[in-house]
């Protein structure tokens, strides 16, 4: 029996990411744009069935006397399993391999931030691929992208409280443009390196505390690009995977670079670092000149 679901999504990029997650998790509905009148049409005449999912930010309550209407939202969140349960349609699910497809990701970096944005996209996207993909900018302003909020600071005086619960972290976190929930960068006038190292070994546990719960799939990102290398280490004891960027092959020969390694080694038992790095024609002006200066 063929099963539709039309989505009824006006903001063009939250579709996108929304129908992509329903295919892998349903790859057998028919999905498609509730607005597009010819792909309602396909609907209502080759499938069996269809239902509706709805904006209900956006569009209120139009479709709350229909008993196929599911909407999108729930507590400001968008859960694609629990909106396919209500839907009675099946997920495909698949065994978690923790080598290949770890909970938390750390990725040091010392390139600059087009180079590192780049390098996310081309090699760390499958983190989205999860019901929650999570990333923390632990960084100066000047090395992040996006708007700031302060829900960065304010996530991070809180998860060192005791009746602080992991599943809140959700609560300070938007969907970006790049597809990952993020409480945004820092603002320009704090600086992240002000910040004791416990203060960020705190949410840390706290972001693996969540990335281990069974309720939800879910993976981060946690980016640290310009702070002490005592925060590094600190963060770096609960991470599952540790990525180390750097421009080239001999930078990590460096006296700094090499104490950084070493640390960070012993932080994070049992964890390997991969040292990656740019090639050439993957520099923003092709030369890979200015780096020596910029590490």
């Amino acid at each position: 029996m063929a099963t539709g679901i039309l989505i009824y999504e006006k903001d063009p990029y939250t579709l996108q990411l929304l129908t992509d997650r329903l295919k892998t998790l349903a790859p057998e509905a028919y999905i498609a744009d509730g607005t597009n009148e010819l792909l309602v049409r396909d609907v209502e005449n080759f499938c069996d069935e269809y239902y509706v999912l709805y904006d209900n930010i956006s569009y209120g309550d139009p479709f709350k006397d229909m008993e196929y209407a599911v909407p999108i939202y729930e507590d400001g969140i968008i859960d694609c399993k629990k909106l396919l349960g209500r839907l009675n349609i099946q997920t495909r699910t698949t065994p978690v391999q923790r080598k290949d497809d770890p909970g938390v990701t750390l990725l040091l970096s010392f390139v600059y931030v087009a180079d590192r944005e780049r390098f996310i996209e081309s090699e760390l996207s499958g983190i989205r691929n999860s019901d929650y993909a999570l990333r923390f900018d632990l960084a100066p302003r000047i090395k992040c992208t996006g708007k700031p909020t302060g829900s960065l600071v304010e996530l991070m005086s809180l998860s060192g409280r005791k009746r602080f619960k992991p599943e809140e972290i959700v609560d300070h976190c938007a969907l970006d443009e790049t597809g990952f929930f993020t409480p945004g960068p820092m603002s320009s006038n704090t600086d992240p390196n002000s910040f004791p190292p416990d203060v960020y070994g705190h949410l840390a546990e706290k972001i693996r505390e969540l990335t281990q719960s069974k309720e939800h799939d879910t993976r981060t990102l946690i980016v640290a690009d310009s702070i002490k290398s005592e925060i590094m280490t600190r963060v770096a004891a609960f991470a599952d995977r540790i990525i180390l960027l750097i421009p080239d092959v001999k930078t990590q020969y460096y006296d700094g670079i090499c104490e950084l390694i070493s640390s960070v080694s012993r932080a994070a038992s049992g964890v390997d670092i991969e040292i990656r790095y740019l090639e050439l024609s993957d520099v923003v002006d092709g030369s890979g000149d200015g780096y020596e200066d910029a590490v």
